[in-house]
């Protein structure tokens, strides 16, 4: 049993240091893949999954209040990004300046009050700005709004 414990440990000695100088290791794998079967149709990716495919992490994130600020609320019931950085590293999501999110799809919804404290805060929250004082109500079918 020693004998056998003693002859792995070199050849796993010898499959390091093979691999370690330069040459390829011993104990390398080589992916190689075999001829197709011609029972099986080759069959192209579409280029929107391609796509989807390339560079960046991607998150899913569902049923989420996105906070704005105390009273301003964003309800997320579905978002699909994909994350991308500058660098080889992962998404660091402590650090908002690291990655750029593109956004692939999502279902959000926001109450006329959210629309009122948006649009007075935010978008025409500055001085010298054209409009003042906006109120955002929904109309009887719950569609239309008006300022």
């Amino acid at each position: 049993m020693r004998l056998g414990w003693t002859l792995l440990a070199l050849l796993w000695l010898g499959a390091a240091v093979d691999g370690c100088c330069g040459n390829d290791p011993l104990l390398a794998y080589l992916a190689v893949p075999g001829p197709p079967h011609p029972a099986i149709p080759q069959v192209a990716m579409p280029a929107e999954v391609r796509r989807e495919l390339e560079g960046g992490t991607w998150a899913e994130f569902r049923n989420v209040d996105f906070r704005f600020d105390e009273d301003l609320v964003l309800r997320i019931r579905s978002l699909r990004v994909i994350m991308k950085v500058d660098s080889d590293g992962p998404v660091v999501f402590d650090d908002p300046d690291s990655f750029v999110m593109e956004l692939a799809g999502a279902e959000t919804s926001m109450g006329a009050r959210d629309i009122t404290a948006l649009l007075g805060r935010y978008v025409f929250g500055y001085p010298g700005a054209p409009l003042k004082e906006l109120t955002v109500r929904p109309e009887a079918d719950g569609q239309a709004y008006h300022a």
